[in-house]
């Protein structure tokens, strides 16, 4: 069953064609001049928002929403259970 998910999140991924399919939070650079709020972002990346039945709007430049602006599919396998 994890197999079965974990393959049909792979087939996803490619369907979707992200600029950057394996972004991770981790990797986001907090620079001063982007004026991110860490602790927020660590926030929406429980996936609490979610499971809350909640919206997020991202705004941003074009460059920073492809590149940041959404929360990767490889990280909804580490915040739940989502995909079925």
């Amino acid at each position: 069953m994890i197999v079965d998910k974990s393959n049909k999140l792979e087939r996803l991924i490619k369907q979707a064609t992200f600029n950057e399919p394996t972004a991770a939070i981790e990797d986001i650079e907090y620079h001063p001049d982007r004026n991110l709020d860490k602790k927020l972002i660590l926030e929406l990346a429980t996936g609490n928002y979610i499971q809350n039945h909640h919206n997020i709007i991202l705004m941003g430049g074009h460059q920073e929403t492809e590149k940041h602006g959404y929360l990767t599919p490889l990280e909804f396998m580490r915040v739940g259970n989502f995909i079925k």
